[in-house]
């Protein structure tokens, strides 16, 4: 009797028990979340070690993303959208997560799948992964994408250039001379920002220029004193519009003002337009800081107050930036622009009595601080130490120095001018226009990987059967000035304008330097080498009829890359001058595309 009670008794608490799991279940299928790693098991007693692998790594076009997690079980309804679009998912599993604390698994299921990443999704630092769960959003860590460009290595024929947009500056007489144009960025969706040091940073969106940030305006950061913009020196905003940093030649309300060129490194939230600054230094400007000795050679001053710490901690290090750069990673890069102090030589006249003015030290200190001066440009800083330096995690580090006389840190030496970056960040294009090579530069140990043998001698790749446009020949011979103008695209094949003036041409080159072999990117095939193409004249419109010379608007004419948004658009700049007045005309954007 009490063996049969026994087994009743067991039997409720079987049954109440499954009950109470089946219902524990259905509740943890609808609480919906992503998880980052775990080992899953299979049905069989297999399994498979799985990591979120979207924080590890960079994707491209074709790279696969795998996502799992409580995601609505086996009768889910799951969409996966990353960035503003919805991608394909295959290679749906159902598992189960390994108790790692009983080596047993729960009673949990979990949800695995994979994602294809396809041309024209959205690229950034963190583009967003969204699934949706029976109507229900959840969000997985956000994921990098490079810019990709996916470009045969020969002519494509259904590429369209069109006009971005135009700019003038209302007060051009205010420029007196001075570049409308210093350095540029677009961003994923499309928008040009670009500085220059008279009017500021300024953004074009949809062919509507703005100024963003003017020259003279009045910054209240959130950290430190009130200072007013005298000049941008360096300037520079991410792909996804959320961060920029500039640095600028500043003024402020304090005794250092007057004894001092002070300059800052900022870093600013462009939608709220929060101000921090990252970096304050400063410069000596008055003959009293440059002292001479009676000898009237030794400087009685350190010289190097004005370039020194040229490393560690970004708030105390001197530091002006510029030709500035956002790496994958977040990193800054750019060069250092502070003064590398100029000491006045003593006059060979200093002891021919028809000159005593050079017999006195303070002609030398004055002499000094005006050299100071010249260094500063009234702000627009455009030269200094210049030594290669990148900013991580507050920590500034010098990589590489234009020369070994530079006295800063610097293991390399290098001098960076704002060469192209690869796509991960990690090395920078250079061309060795004397050779017509492509090299691939690491920025951890400068080893340069040389692409291509030596010479201009190319195979030629013809695609367009016409007598008229098309170039039979199956090779070609460029010269130096081919190779000036270039941009390296994500499949390695480098694109070049024509070399201007002097240098007949009005199509875009193409080279795979593996191969050897080059080919028309743009244009028409005979008008890489000919200027007289008949109807290569228009400005927009199929890329083949475009003409890309430089110098199609003015003798000192050209043309520059600026880079791609999200859509692989590639866009450039052309810049002119007026050949009669030599003011400078409009800058004009375009952009070449897919149709």
């Amino acid at each position: 009797m009490n063996r049969l009670l026994y087994l009743l008794l067991f039997a409720i608490f079987c049954i109440t028990a499954c009950r109470k799991v089946e219902k524990n279940y259905d509740f943890l299928q609808s609480v919906y979340s992503v998880i980052t790693s775990a080992v899953l098991y299979k049905e069989d007693g297999s399994f498979l070690i799985y990591g979120y692998n979207g924080t590890d790594k960079a994707f491209v076009p074709g790279d696969t993303l795998t996502i799992a997690g409580i995601l609505g079980g086996p009768n889910g309804k799951r969409v996966v959208k990353i960035g503003d679009s919805i991608v394909p998912v295959f290679g749906q599993q159902h598992l189960r997560l390994r108790n790692t604390s009983t080596k047993d698994t729960l009673w949990t299921n979990i949800d695995y799948m994979k994602v294809k990443i396809t041309k024209g999704l959205q690229t950034g630092n963190n583009v967003p992964v969204i699934i949706n769960v029976n109507g229900i959003d959840i969000s997985a860590p956000g994921i990098r994408i490079q810019q990709f460009s996916d470009i045969p290595g020969a002519t494509d024929t259904t590429l369209i250039v069109d006009k971005v947009g135009e700019w003038f500056p209302a007060d051009i007489d205010s420029y007196a001379g001075a570049p409308l144009w210093i350095d540029g960025t677009v961003t994923n969706a499309g928008n040009v920002w670009f500085y220059n040091q008279q009017g500021g940073i300024f953004k074009m969106s949809r062919s509507v220029t703005q100024k963003f940030l003017p020259k003279g305006a009045r910054i209240t950061p959130v950290n430190g004193s009130p200072f007013t913009i005298q000049g941008i020196v360096g300037f520079t905003i991410d792909l996804d519009e959320t961060l920029i940093y500039f640095s600028a030649s500043t003024t402020e309300d304090s005794p250092d003002n007057k004894l001092y060129y002070i300059t800052r490194l900022c870093k600013m939230d462009p939608i709220s337009g929060a101000i921090a600054v990252l970096n304050r230094s400063t410069y000596m400007k008055t003959a009293a800081q440059y002292p001479r000795d009676k000898d009237l050679k030794t400087p009685l001053y350190n010289p190097s107050v004005n370039y020194l710490p040229a490393e560690g901690n970004l708030s105390t290090v001197k530091l002006t930036l510029g030709k500035m750069a956002i790496l994958p990673d977040g990193s800054l890069i750019g060069t250092n622009l502070s003064y590398l102090t100029r000491i006045t030589p003593k006059s060979p006249l200093a002891d021919d009595p028809r000159f005593p003015m050079f017999k006195k030290p303070e002609y030398y200190a004055a002499r000094d601080s005006l050299l100071a001066m010249y260094w500063y440009q009234d702000g627009n800083i455009s030269s200094g130490t210049n030594n290669f330096v990148r900013i991580r995690n507050g920590v500034l580090k010098s990589l590489a120095r234009p020369n070994p006389d530079i006295p800063v840190p610097g293991p390399a030496i290098f001098y960076y001018t704002g060469q192209q970056f690869s796509a991960d960040g990690k090395s920078l294009y250079e061309m060795n226009t004397t050779q017509g090579q492509l090299n691939v530069i690491s920025i951890e140990d400068f080893e340069s990987d040389t692409r291509g043998k030596p010479g201009y001698d190319f195979s030629f790749s013809s695609v367009d059967s016409s007598s008229a446009t098309g170039r039979h020949e199956p090779n070609i011979t460029l010269q130096q000035a081919n190779f000036l103008n270039f941009y390296v695209l994500s499949n390695g094949n480098a694109i070049f304008f024509p070399g201007g003036y002097g240098y007949p041409g009005r199509s875009m080159l193409g080279i795979n330097f593996t191969k050897k072999n080059a080919y028309t990117y743009a244009g028409t095939e005979i008008g890489l080498t000919s200027g007289d193409v008949p109807n290569q004249n228009k400005t927009t419109g199929p890329a083949k009829w475009v003409n890309f010379d430089p110098i199609r608007r003015g003798l000192a004419g050209k043309n520059t890359f600026i880079g791609t948004d999200r859509r692989n658009n590639l866009y450039f700049i052309s810049t002119s001058e007026n050949i009669n007045t030599g003011m400078p005309l409009p800058l004009e954007i375009y952009t070449i595309r897919k149709p």
